[in-house]
């Protein structure tokens, strides 16, 4: 194809050298060269002469259309003025100029262009054939049924003018109307005065169904009697176009009705009724096709076209109707459902280059949209009236379509009154990170569906993957307990949370535990040091009942040696701890001494929780002694529940991993006493609202459009309702890209099923970065339905994943061989790719494959599949992002 912006320069070189001299040129759908020329060049030349000069500067031969050669007197004389390409400035509205813009490549040019966002959000869709016949208008009434069902307010419309049926198919219209589409048309389009007889109330008739909270509403094409007839002959659609019609029309239905949906039963074929009902009216498109060459032929055309220039805007789906249920039948569908996707990768790859707004994630590229098909059915075919209820499921998918589109719309229309950019500088997310005081937990903290559990007083151990929010949990009870008695609805308005050992105050190190090993008794043991290690915490605290000599005097005077020091664990702590320890006299006395404390918090109607964090920071792990000293920790719980003080519980919040290797006699004393932490997806959709609703400006928009009154209580559809100004519906256009609160919530997932809040915040944070470097790039189109584009999330993603997997190798220090040679390994692999390596990284440590794989699978880095009867392993995309792994694409073993 001749490069037409090339040649325009080639000639603006030549002929234009002042302000006063022009070219413009276009090709003809024919491909003939229209041109004109304003230029003192030909100053005194004949009009043979010009074309010569004409033709000299071009070095091959063109079929001309149109030529005018003029001076710059000449066209002043003629009024002529360089204008604008119209192909260029506006969207086509017949099939002529559709023809055009794809002749002259124009499509380059629109790239550019930011689909002007919708003003309201009424969407209209038209049902397109490019053959009748195939149950195009039997789809409309049913997809405008289900529409209903579902609560919405839906107008067809009829503009097969040549060929009306609507009037004819719903049996629930009365009465019926005297006027139609037509008869409202034919009159703005020719009358010269601004008075109409015919309005919009005149052409709408309600169809009455029964138990459907949405409405349904039809504009027939007219009353079908001669006066029609003359009218459809009469009525041309540039006398439409040259007075706005359409926009009047659809304006009088919105202010009448003000529809969710319009449908627009369009005529078949390539007229320009047909053209006028896709490229002028629709804003999405649906082309249904029985699955044959010449339907498929016509259709691949028209996609073609529409989806070409990019500034139409529209979403065009295919959907294969009146398929006969048979095998070859079944086999037909796929070979032309092959071709369409086939057909859609094309132009969507066209559409796509240059534009940023919709990257596609590796993981997804492979798949393709599921075919949309409508089996051939007698019911349907043999009724003369419609909805058949029984089988409006047939055509749920097709409403779904329009359900997604309709709700994209709205979006737009939200954030077409606001400023974007504002918004996005407003969002402030956080990482979670309960340790960093630069973070408000308050703000963040999310209550899971584990949090009542957690509450639950005889609940002791908490275990959960280092980043499921164990710290959160102790820091919440500690720091903002006010607001934990808030969540837990009562349960803890008689607790006294206190830390037993953790980051909030003092407390012995690795150096420490390694110290009091060696010098604690051969006759005493780690239960004992907990024992007199808690009430030590009490003491410093300021959590012991009020002193008072006598008994446990001597127990007193030792805690005074250290004094209320809570802010640095000092050599005096650990002295006397082992005075308390390492004398038999103060160590039975500590166990009267607890008694007493229980009984005085008995007597207050209060309970005192001591809780535990940190144990795998401050204890060596896997030492010779991390487990004597966690065994004795749970040691000394399990007596204090044998002493029935039922005023003193305790809460220990351990790594996962060490919990299920921790291995002490009576350990299954604290079966049903544990909570696994884990984060469903609802209550990571919640976390996600919350953080980005302590923006002022985006709280506004959630408020006016998805009010939620209660985060912690609100559905899962309302949430991600909310989140869709944030990130949109879906990934990318297509109806089978991933939703987007899904996506997210699959990508900080790991292959065990835990997800790790911790790093939604560093997504979010760093997609905000990113996506503010756009905000200065004009040419980078901006999306119209979401704040943070898929790209900005991409960015996003990696960050997080490279974050959590710099955790993983924290938390196990022992497979930094394997972490270190996961660049560029498969993301999908053998057993026998395991064990290369595992023999690579670990077979100078010992152990076996079978325990390696074990250990993989444990930790959540890799999972186990079965794909055709073998076993394969496929390790989570937050590792295959953070490790930098080889993509497989889906590959099969």
């Amino acid at each position: 194809m001749l490069d037409k912006k090339l040649l325009e320069g080639v000639l603006r070189n030549y002929y234009q050298n002042r302000s006063e001299e022009w070219v413009q040129l276009n090709f003809s759908p024919s491909g003939l060269l229209n041109i004109t020329v304003v230029s003192d060049v030909f100053e005194g030349m004949s009009k043979k002469d010009r074309l010569e000069n004409l033709k000299s500067q071009l070095e091959e031969g063109f079929g001309f259309g149109f030529v005018y050669l003029f001076t710059v007197f000449e066209a002043d004389e003629l009024e002529l003025f360089y204008y604008e390409n119209e192909t260029e400035s506006y969207t086509p509205k017949t099939w002529g100029d559709l023809a055009s813009v794809y002749r002259n490549n124009y499509s380059n040019a629109q790239q550019n262009i930011e689909t002007k966002p919708a003003q309201h959000s009424t969407r209209t869709v038209t049902f397109y054939s490019y053959k009748g016949g195939v149950g195009r208008t039997t789809a409309l009434v049913h997809v405008a049924n289900i529409l209903a069902k579902r609560g919405n307010k839906v107008l067809l419309l009829d503009l097969d003018l040549e060929a009306p049926s609507l009037h004819m198919i719903f049996n629930k219209i009365s009465p019926i109307p005297q006027y139609g589409a037509i008869d409202y048309f034919y009159e703005r389009a020719y009358s010269s005065l601004n008075h109409y007889q015919i309005h919009i109330s005149d052409i709408i008739r309600e169809v009455h169904l029964e138990n459907t909270p949405g409405r349904l509403f039809v504009i027939q094409a007219g009353k079908i009697d001669f006066s029609y007839v003359s009218k459809v002959d009469d009525l041309r659609v540039s006398a439409l176009q040259q007075k706005n019609v359409w926009e009047i029309f659809k304006n009088d239905a919105i202010s009448q009705l003000h529809p969710d949906v319009i449908l627009i039963d369009s005529r078949t074929g390539i007229n320009e009724w047909g053209a006028f009902s896709l490229l002028e009216a629709a804003d999405d498109v649906i082309l249904f096709m029985y699955p044959n060459e010449e339907n498929f032929e016509g259709l691949r055309l028209i996609s073609e076209g529409i989806r070409n220039v990019k500034g139409l805007g529209k979403n065009v789906n295919f959907v294969l109707t009146k398929v006969p249920s048979n095998k070859e039948g079944k086999k037909r569908a796929e070979v032309y459902w092959e071709r369409i996707s086939k057909l859609n990768v094309q132009q969507k790859n066209r559409q796509t280059e240059n534009d940023d707004e919709y990257e596609i994630d590796e993981a997804e590229s492979e798949f393709k949209d599921l075919p949309l098909i409508i089996h051939y059915n007698a019911d349907v075919a043999l009724s003369e009236t419609y909805p058949i209820d029984h089988l409006t499921s047939v055509y749920a998918p097709v409403a779904n379509l329009i359900d997604e589109e309709t709700e994209q719309n709205r979006l737009r229309v939200i954030l077409s009154g606001t400023n974007r950019w504002d918004i996005i500088e407003s969002l402030e997310f956080e990482t979670v990170d309960a340790k960093d005081e630069r973070n408000d937990l308050s703000k963040v903290f999310q209550k899971t569906s584990d949090f009542d559990k957690f509450v639950d007083e005889n609940t002791v151990v908490v275990h959960g993957q280092k980043g499921t929010g164990k710290t959160a949990l102790y820091w919440m009870l500690l720091v903002h307990f006010d607001q934990c008695k808030k969540l837990s609805k009562g349960r803890l308005d008689k607790v006294l949370a206190v830390s037993g050992h953790g980051p909030y105050s003092a407390r012995p190190g690795k150096e420490e535990y390694r110290y009091l090993d060696d010098k604690m008794g051969e006759s005493f043991s780690w239960e004992t040091y907990w024992r007199a290690y808690s009430v030590l915490r009490l003491y410093i605290e300021n959590k012991l009942p009020p002193f008072r000599r006598g008994k446990f005097s001597v127990i007193y005077d030792k805690l005074k040696l250290v004094g209320k020091n809570n802010k640095n664990w000092t050599k005096d702590h650990t002295v006397i701890l082992l005075q308390l320890i390492n004398d038999m006299d103060i160590n039975i006395l500590i166990k009267d001494y607890l008694i007493y404390i229980n009984d005085e918090y008995s007597k207050r109607d209060q309970s005192v929780w001591l809780l535990y964090d940190d144990l795998d920071e401050d204890i060596q792990e896997r030492s010779s002694y991390q487990s004597r000293v966690l065994a004795g920790l749970f040691y000394f719980i399990r007596s204090i529940d044998g002493q029935k003080l039922s005023n003193i519980k305790f809460k220990v919040f351990i790594r996962e991993d060490i919990w299920e290797r921790l291995n002490f006699t009576n350990k299954s004393h604290f079966n049903g006493r544990d909570v696994l932490l884990q984060w469903s997806r609802i209550d990571f959709l919640r976390l996600a609202l919350r953080q980005s609703l302590y923006s002022r400006q985006y709280k506004e928009q959630v408020d006016k459009f998805f009010p939620i009154q209660d985060i912690d209580n609100s559905s899962e559809e309302s949430v991600l309702n909310a989140l869709q100004i944030l990130w949109g519906m879906r990934r990318e256009k297509s109806r089978n890209s991933k939703y987007v609160g899904r996506w997210v919530h699959e990508r900080l997932t790991d292959a065990s099923g835990t997800t790790f809040p911790r790093v939604l915040g560093l997504l979010l944070s760093a997609a905000k970065e990113h996506e503010l470097q756009y905000i200065d790039q004009s040419h980078v189109p901006s999306p119209t339905d979401r704040l943070l584009r898929s790209q900005s999330l991409n960015v996003g993603l990696i960050s997080a994943a490279k974050h959590r997997s710099s955790e993983i190798k924290e938390e196990y220090p022992e497979l930094e061989n394997v972490f270190s040679r996961l660049h560029n390994f498969p993301d999908i692999c053998t057993k026998l790719d395991l064990e290369s390596l595992f023999n690579i990284s670990m077979a100078k440590e010992g152990g076996a494959i079978d325990d390696f794989i074990t250990t993989i699978k444990n930790i959540g880095l890799a999972k186990e599949d079965f794909v055709k009867g073998e076993i394969q392993y496929r390790f989570a995309d937050m590792y295959v992002h953070g490790f930098g792994m080889k993509r497989s694409h889906g590959r099969k073993l």
